[in-house]
């Protein structure tokens, strides 16, 4: 018999909101400290579940990962006005919910900004549970992200999938135990994945049929 998929978790950025180009612009100050140029197609590559990773990766000792984000954070904010969520995801939202399933946001993204943009952009209202960098001690690729938001739901694996933008996003889907949908358009390109989703999307209309049809 099919499975009923009643609890969707989303991936923030890449995915709900349209910001992948002004994280970047925010990590500009951190390249110029630590004396290392990365461009935009290469931050897409190397970006990761855990910004942390990402800091160390460029040169940030552990000493320094507070000051970086606070940096970073403090960057990032100069491009609120450049920040939305994807057109139609509001829609989406909104029809997913009308669907009676559980609806929550598994992000690596800082605490204070995700809750700030969630009530920002009017989608509280959709949203049954929040899961971000700072509820969990482990990241994506890790599945703990996702098994958090799912408790919070109170669903079951089985019956949930993880919407993403990138391999560590499919990778924690997998390691969760839960349905995979890549969402084109964010992080990654479908070409660059070496890891296989259980489905691709490239609208949100799209995305409710991936949805409805496992």
């Amino acid at each position: 018999m099919r499975e009923i998929i009643v609890g969707v978790v989303h991936d923030f950025d890449g995915v709900l909101l349209d910001s992948i180009f002004c994280t970047y612009k925010a990590y500009r100050p951190l390249f110029e400290w630590k004396k290392i140029n990365i461009t935009y197609d290469q931050y897409r590559k190397l970006i990761g579940g855990d910004y942390n990773n990402f800091l160390r990766l460029i040169g940030v000792g552990e000493s320094e990962l507070v000051s970086a984000a606070d940096i970073w954070n403090k960057e990032y904010r100069k491009y609120a006005s450049e920040i939305g969520l994807y057109t139609g995801a509001r829609e989406y939202l909104r029809r997913l919910k009308d669907s009676g399933r559980k609806i929550a946001i598994a992000t690596g993204g800082n605490q204070r900004r995700v809750n700030i943009e969630i009530d920002r952009f009017g989608i509280r209202r959709f949203i049954d549970a929040i899961v971000t960098f700072q509820d969990v001690e482990k990241h994506k690729p890790s599945g703990d992200p996702i098994l958090a938001a799912l408790k919070k739901l109170d669903c079951k694996a089985d019956e949930s999938v993880y919407i993403g933008d990138a391999k560590d996003d499919i990778l924690a889907a997998r390691n969760a135990g839960v349905k995979s949908i890549f969402m084109t358009g964010g992080l990654a390109e479908i070409e660059d994945l070496d890891v296989k989703p259980d489905a691709i999307a490239e609208s949100f209309s799209e995305l409710y049929e991936r949805i409805d049809s496992f």
